[in-house]
């Protein structure tokens, strides 16, 4: 080997050593802004944009939207206790049943299509109703264990709300409610339908008290006239009060 080709060999060779230091530094130490890019500062506001949604285990995709004609919610044994969709007749719902096979909830519409919810006690009589009446007004009904409707909270046609007791045949034979005028009442009934006795406020506050005949006829009412007596009791079939 010649002196030239030694110089050659020499100056080759360390260039080649300072190259590979330079990017041996760069590649096992890094750069500051390296560093930072790892380190996630160095983009504004830190840590880069946020993370997607986590996929499930499976790899599979999430539907926005589920489609079915019924969903069945079953217990350890395989039996349905929750049903939510449509019935034979092509109303939806939902229906909730207890460890004994008895409907116990009710969540659908009425043959009139007004929703309501009935729920049911263990021999599955529908004890409790939240729903509409066939005037489309709001109410709830409660009722005994013979299905007869023993108290109801509703409104009547002209948007009155009343409270209204029954007895074991379903005949109202107590109310209490306030008029469309907003004067409060409270009326008792025979076991007819027959109001016999009935307290109230006008709507200037003055009371009145009524107590009727078999025959509706109003046989002692007060306060009389302004400045008399309350009217007497009177034969049954008399009106004292005018009717």
């Amino acid at each position: 080997m010649s002196k030239k080709q030694f110089r050659i060999l020499v100056v080759i060779t360390i260039l080649a050593g300072f190259m590979g230091g330079a990017v041996s530094n760069v590649f096992l130490q890094g750069s500051p802004a390296l560093a930072q890019r790892r380190a996630g500062t160095g983009r504004p506001g830190g840590g880069g944009a946020a993370a997607p949604a986590r996929a499930p285990a499976n790899g599979a995709a999430v539907p926005a939207v589920l489609r079915a004609q019924q969903f069945a919610v079953v217990d350890a044994t395989g039996t349905t206790r929750m049903d939510v969709g449509m019935n034979a007749s092509g109303v939806p719902g939902l229906w909730v049943w207890d460890s004994a096979g008895k409907l116990r909830v009710n969540l659908t519409f009425d043959a009139s299509g007004n929703p309501g919810v009935w729920f049911s006690d263990a021999a599955g009589k529908v004890r409790t109703d939240v729903a509409f009446d066939a005037n489309g007004n709001p109410g709830v009904w409660f009722s005994d264990a013979a299905g007869n409707t023993r108290s109801d909270l509703a409104f009547e046609t002209d948007g009155s709300p009343e409270l209204a007791l029954c007895d074991t045949a379903g005949q109202t034979r107590a109310a209490v409610g306030v008029l469309a005028d907003g004067s409060p009442g409270v009326g008792l009934f025979n076991a007819t339908g027959g109001e016999r006795a009935s307290m109230s406020l006008s709507t200037d506050g003055t009371p009145d008290l009524s107590l009727r005949n078999a025959a509706g006829q109003t046989i002692w009412h007060a306060p009389g006239e302004a400045g008399t007596a309350a009217a007497p009791p009177a034969t049954a079939g008399a009106n004292p009060a005018g009717g």
